[in-house]
């Protein structure tokens, strides 16, 4: 089994974590969104018109949110382990304990700033020490 957990920088304005988040979702609505152009155009048009039409919309989406999402990406931190069974070696499941032990601790804090928002300043400090954490992979 493949686990990843990745973890955006704490300090991101909302719009920056706005323009993350489009970008990260991109792949499924962007293709749905091309391939409908294309299909209402090649029934307008030809069939051809209707893919380029749709293959540009998908392009050019995807180069525009990459453009201004790019300083976001580069700090967003993943940590990926494998869990291949018992074959596995005592490095790989410490790496997967290690991925466990962080996702639940963020999701514990986020479940605490859920609960009571005066622990808010608290979520960051540890999610701040979650992402430095995972620079250190």
């Amino acid at each position: 089994m493949v686990y990843q957990l990745s973890v955006n920088p704490p300090h991101l304005d909302p719009a920056a974590r706005r323009r993350l988040a489009t970008w990260q979702a991109w792949p499924r609505p962007g293709a749905v969104g091309g391939i409908g152009i294309g299909i209402m155009l090649a029934e307008l048009t030809s069939s051809t018109t209707g893919f380029l039409a749709g293959a540009v919309f998908y392009i050019l989406g995807t180069v525009v949110l990459a453009s201004r999402a790019r300083p976001q990406r580069r700090e967003v931190r993943r940590l990926r382990a494998i869990d291949i069974g018992p074959t596995a070696t005592d490095a790989q499941l410490a790496q997967c304990a290690r991925l466990l032990r962080l996702a639940q601790t963020l999701r514990d804090a986020g479940r605490a700033r859920d609960a009571d928002p005066a622990t808010v300043a608290q979520h960051l400090i540890i999610w701040d020490r979650a992402y430095t954490e995972m620079g250190r992979s």
